[in-house]
């Protein structure tokens, strides 16, 4: 007796191997293969939420990887504006319910940080956004995608911790 899998166990597992690979991502030192990495992640994770017909994800993992790749290349606020605006319209045309208001809240918040935040401040736009993604993930039930921002965030807020840690007191 054999079991065909469904398109929505067919994501599941898409979405378990790139949060495998956002795992390995994040473990990196050069912010170059990171940032490999990551496209590689947005790519296999907008696949993902492709499968779970949940589009605006989709889109927004798309965006993702095309602003990871500039930001390999350019950082600036110009940049940040232009993304800002496909996410909009590209969130706009494919728009299915309230729910997609939480992703694209976290796109803008992290390309806002990534092309224009530096230290403390980035990483703190990325947990608030990494936050909007775990919403989003647990109520269209992305078992990887859920992992994948728990990881994150707890990654993320422990650096944070790290950075004010050592940070000289302003006196």
């Amino acid at each position: 007796m054999g079991s065909n899998l469904s398109i929505t166990e067919i994501g599941q597992l898409v979405g378990g191997i790139s949060f495998l690979l956002a795992v390995l991502a994040f473990y990196q030192k050069d912010d170059r293969y990171l940032k490999t990495l990551l496209m590689a992640v947005y790519l296999i994770h907008g696949v993902h939420f492709y499968l779970l017909d949940s589009l605006v994800p989709a889109t927004l993992c798309l965006i993702s990887f095309l602003r990871t790749l500039i930001s390999l290349y350019i950082r600036s606020s110009r940049m940040a504006i232009i993304f800002i605006v496909l996410i909009a319209l590209l969130s706009y045309l494919n728009y299915q319910s309230l729910i997609d208001l939480l992703p694209i809240a976290a796109s803008v918040l992290g390309t806002y940080a990534l092309l224009c935040l530096s230290g403390i401040k980035m990483r703190l736009a990325i947990l608030i956004g990494s936050a909007l993604w775990l919403i989003n993930n647990i109520f269209i039930g992305s078992i990887g995608g859920t992992l994948m921002e728990l990881f994150i965030i707890s990654t993320n807020a422990f650096t944070i911790y790290r950075l004010m840690a050592t940070a000289e007191p302003r006196g």
